[in-house]
């Protein structure tokens, strides 16, 4: 018999950028993303940080208290054994091919001591996380599909290629710019209210069926079409 599902854990991480314009739709859609993720009927986690008053929810955090509450949310996770779901949103950069997610507190350019160089932290967090059961993350920002292109590229060490565990990174962006949370307030549709036309499950890869199919295809055209050098952004 086997035993009972693993637990998943939810960490949202919202942020405005001191050196970057105001994103209208924070701090509420970080907060209404946690809503729906740490619903039991919806996203069915747990808050990633128990020991917090604010569970699985941080806001207009510095760089270094970003690092600490991801770091705190891997120690939880890998504790019990669990899958870590972090959403970020907000602002982030591209410098080369190294993604930046800012802070309050960055400067905003890409720098690796004062800004969060995203994959590279969660990359060094999951190699230390050896009873971790795997780890989702939802990204919200500008040039995001970077560092979804590095997890892909530098992450097989320590995710799948050595102890056969799960790792997800899904961008709102390719190399280019991300827009009012349109990612995120999809995300929270879909876990609302579902997809329709996905029928009584949704697979990884979406809707299954040939129109399903078809339209998978056109989105990857118009993705790869769409792309463009890497640059500064949101």
């Amino acid at each position: 018999m086997s035993g009972p599902p693993a637990q998943r854990r939810a960490l949202v991480i919202g942020s405005q950028c001191a050196a970057r314009p105001r994103l209208g739709f924070l701090p509420e859609l970080a907060g209404e993303l946690c809503e729906v993720l740490t619903d039991p009927t919806l996203g069915g986690c747990a808050p990633a940080l128990p020991d917090r008053p604010s569970g699985g929810l941080v806001q207009d955090l510095t760089r270094e208290e970003v690092l600490d509450a991801l770091d705190e949310a891997f120690r939880a996770a890998d504790r019990a054994g669990a899958t870590l779901l972090i959403a970020l949103l907000g602002h982030g950069v591209a410098r080369g091919d190294d993604f930046y997610y800012l802070t309050v507190d960055a400067p905003g350019r890409g720098n690796y001591r004062r800004d969060v160089h995203l994959s590279h932290h969660l990359k060094e967090a999951l190699s230390d996380a050896a009873d971790l059961d795997g780890l989702i993350v939802l990204l919200d920002t500008c040039h995001a599909g970077v560092a979804a292109q590095q997890a892909a590229t530098g992450w097989g060490e320590v995710g799948l290629g050595r102890d056969a565990r799960r790792y997800e990174l899904l961008s709102a962006s390719a190399d280019g710019p991300a827009y009012n949370g349109d990612f995120t307030r999809t995300l929270i549709e879909v876990l609302r209210r579902g997809v329709p036309a996905a029928g009584s499950t949704v697979d990884a890869r979406g809707p299954t069926g040939p129109a399903a199919a078809g339209r998978r295809r056109a989105a990857a055209a118009a993705g790869h079409r769409g792309r463009r050098r890497l640059g500064a952004g949101r």
